[in-house]
């Protein structure tokens, strides 16, 4: 079978993971249904969206889809399939992330890109010694108040790590970070927000954009590796455990 992810709303300026991560409930509640042995063919149609430049923002960080295959054939929505997941839950059963973690690693195949960053970045530094922290404070307000930041010193505090692996929106926040934890904090998204609009919402050049994504996606998959995620309720931390179902958590509210 032949399914598509639309560009629903593109007109809201919708943050990347907010499509991947959806795509990710439909395709538990299709594989529920038909069995996870079905043969199914995921093209995510996100061409030419509202802060993402031109092209389709999926090719940009995973393996390039086959545009010919999806203009010459017929493709079924997808969405016909509601997501029984809420990405912005605080708990995730083991049961449901081995389903999200068999189904990642088919339709969401990284590009040579980012795996040389997820290499070159922790080449020299143990994931398995090291915290990973999600901490969003621009647009995040639309959905949820933001976590205080002692909140999240205190629950890194009550951890042991070589190291922290911090992603962040805002550069702020990440001063804020490295004032705290100095040389242990690892931090490599020169993309980051320095106020407190969200990237997406700004004009940008092109070859910013296309960092920028390779940046978020770099982020997802090297935090569902690290000893331990602390984070906040985003479709990017959700992501990130729902790819990895050995990976420990928690969210704060």
């Amino acid at each position: 079978m032949r399914f598509y992810k639309p560009a629903r709303a593109k007109e809201t300026r919708r943050g990347y993971f907010s499509y991947l991560t959806e795509a990710v409930g439909n395709l538990v509640t299709y594989y529920d249904h038909k069995g996870y042995n079905s043969d199914l063919i995921l093209y995510f149609d996100l061409w030419d969206m509202p802060g993402y430049g031109s092209g389709n923002m999926f090719d940009v960080a995973f393996e390039k889809q086959d545009h010919d295959d999806y203009k010459n054939n017929k493709y079924e929505n997808i969405e016909y399939y509601q997501p029984g997941i809420n990405t912005y839950q605080t708990y995730f059963d083991n049961d449901l992330r081995l389903k999200t973690e068999q189904i990642i690693a088919k339709h969401y195949i990284i590009n040579g890109d980012i795996k040389k960053l997820l290499y070159n970045r922790f080449i020299n530094y143990d994931l398995s010694k090291t915290i990973g922290v999600h901490y969003r404070t621009t647009d995040i307000t639309l959905h949820h108040p933001i976590v205080h930041i002692n909140k999240i010193f205190e629950a890194i505090e009550a951890e042991e790590f070589d190291h922290i692996f911090l992603a962040t929106d805002s550069k702020n926040e990440y001063f804020k970070f490295k004032q705290r934890y100095g040389e242990k904090l690892l931090f490599f998204d020169r993309t980051a927000s320095e106020d407190s609009m969200v990237f997406f919402s700004k004009k940008n050049p092109q070859i910013l954009i296309e960092e920028h994504i390779k940046e978020l996606v770099f982020s997802v998959f090297a935090l569902s590796q690290t000893r331990k995620l602390i984070c906040t309720r985003s479709n990017v931390s959700t992501f990130s455990i729902l790819s990895n179902s050995n990976l420990d958590f928690t969210i704060l509210t």
